[in-house]
């Protein structure tokens, strides 16, 4: 049976978060169980490994690609720590791909049990360095909705209370927003360049079947086969359309490295996290593979 810590964010999935953190605490103590904004990642992973322990990681996919990139960086010094997930997000994306869902004590129950399996990890390389994922990044529309919405939920968290009104927030910041082609803003090559479609709105990255809270972007998305997968999406209604899936987004193949050359400014967003790219040039490369729970 399988030994667990738990990292939780209580800033997750409105009062689930703090629910949880606090469930966990009365079941197995403060010392397996850390609040993802007040621990160090790097000391909590080290002593997972000394004691062979599994490391959760309970948020979004922001919480997890945070945990699955604290744990990469230490592999060297080590055994490998596999992370397994509850999911408390908005997307929940990677969470959906490995079967996990919900927070209950046959979830947790579940972990102690689950089948490790590897997952490609890929880097982004910029102007100003370099910064890993595991799910999908995206330049364009996708990402500025990402921005308004992380927005909305800084300045008006008591709105974010449950996962279900999270999503319909997110619906509302979409149909908000007003799309726009970037296929005159950038360049993307493999071998050879890569014709975008005049009508592009967003550049889509991915690793994993499950996009934006489980579109399903195109059939054979692997997220083990060294490939990262390309899709152009409309922007404005028409991606709503694409995400409800009444249409499809244009597959620009699987890669095993990109270059991009930003002519202007881009919103993107990286696991959910959104930022903004500036100018210059850009790569998407392999960077290995980490080791992680899957249900059933």
């Amino acid at each position: 049976m399988r030994e667990l810590v738990f990292i939780v964010n209580v800033s997750s999935g409105g009062r689930r978060g703090a629910w949880l953190l606090d469930h966990l605490r009365r079941m197995l103590g403060p010392q397996r169980v850390h609040a993802f904004a007040e621990c160090d990642l790097a000391s909590v992973i080290a002593d997972c490994r000394a004691h062979s322990y599994a490391a959760v990681a309970c948020g979004g996919d922001g919480t997890v690609a945070a945990v699955l990139s604290a744990s990469q960086r230490g592999a060297a010094t080590g055994a490998e720590v596999p992370i397994g997930i509850v999911p408390l997000g908005t997307g929940n994306d990677l969470a959906r791909t490995l079967g996990w869902s919900g927070a209950g004590d046959l979830v947790l129950a579940s972990l102690r049990t689950a089948s490790v399996k590897r997952i490609d990890r890929w880097v982004w390389s910029s102007p100003a360095g370099e910064l890993a994922w595991y799910n999908y990044c995206s330049l364009g529309y996708d990402a500025r909705v990402a921005q308004r919405f992380h927005a909305m939920r800084r300045h008006h968290p008591y709105l974010f209370r449950a996962p279900i009104v999270n999503k319909a927030l997110y619906g509302m910041v979409s149909f908000a927003e007003v799309g726009g082609s970037i296929a005159s803003a950038m360049t993307l090559a493999s071998a050879q360049p890569i014709p975008l479609p005049a009508w592009a709105g967003a550049l889509v990255f991915a690793n994993i079947p499950s996009y934006a809270g489980g579109t399903r972007l195109g059939p054979g998305i692997v997220l083990d086969d060294g490939r990262v997968d390309a899709f152009a999406l409309p922007g404005g209604l028409a991606m709503g359309l694409a995400m409800g899936g009444m249409r499809q987004a244009r597959r620009l193949d699987a890669h095993r490295h990109l270059t991009i050359e930003l002519k202007r400014p881009l919103a993107m967003q990286i696991d959910g996290e959104p930022m903004i790219a500036t100018p210059g040039r850009y790569e998407i490369r392999h960077g290995g593979s980490v080791p992680v729970l899957v249900a059933g």
